[in-house]
């Protein structure tokens, strides 16, 4: 998840073909110090900050897939998902 200059990462991948792996704990990476991600150890004290913003970002993903489903893999060009009363 990506707001501004920082990510938030919550799984472990280095390439695309690897097994994704989930994290202890979510690593908060500056784009703008560590473009590359290659920062060895996640300094998330000093960017704690960010997780506010990222929650939020969450929650508003979370309610939007409630109003209106996701589409699932695969389906038809003419699918139409039913809408989940929560």
């Amino acid at each position: 998840m990506k707001w501004r200059d920082f990510k938030r990462a919550l799984i472990a991948q280095k390439y695309s073909t690897d097994p994704i792996g989930k994290l202890a704990s979510p690593r908060i990476i500056n784009l703008v110090t560590d473009p590359q991600e290659r920062e060895p150890i996640s300094a998330t004290y000093l960017h704690s900050w960010t997780v506010q913003h990222f929650s939020r970002i969450l929650g508003d993903y979370r309610q939007s897939v409630r109003r209106e489903p996701l589409i699932p893999a695969g389906a038809p060009l003419g699918f139409v998902p039913t809408t989940q009363d929560p």
